[in-house]
């Protein structure tokens, strides 16, 4: 549940009437319900969203999270695949 955040939840579900895919970053300060607003407002609408939560963790330590969604799930390297 939500409280308080009706002016977010408006300007998200604008972005809902735009024809196409969107992608968009949310950012702020520590605390500030940012994922639960990320999780709840799809719930809302009744259609699928995906979410990611970026860390600060090295790039050497991403490598075997990495080969492992690929190795299992079949993931493809976006990065690569757009050069």
């Amino acid at each position: 549940m939500l409280f308080d955040r009706e002016n977010e939840l408006e300007e998200l579900n604008l972005v809902l009437g735009e024809s196409g895919a969107r992608f968009l970053t949310v950012s702020g300060r520590r605390r500030l319900v940012k994922i639960t607003l990320l999780v709840e407002w799809p719930k809302s609408t009744g259609l699928p969203a995906v979410y990611w939560v970026a860390s600060r963790v090295s790039t050497a330590k991403q490598r075997p999270l990495r080969s492992y969604l690929e190795h299992n799930h079949k993931v493809n390297d976006v990065e690569e695949s757009s050069h």
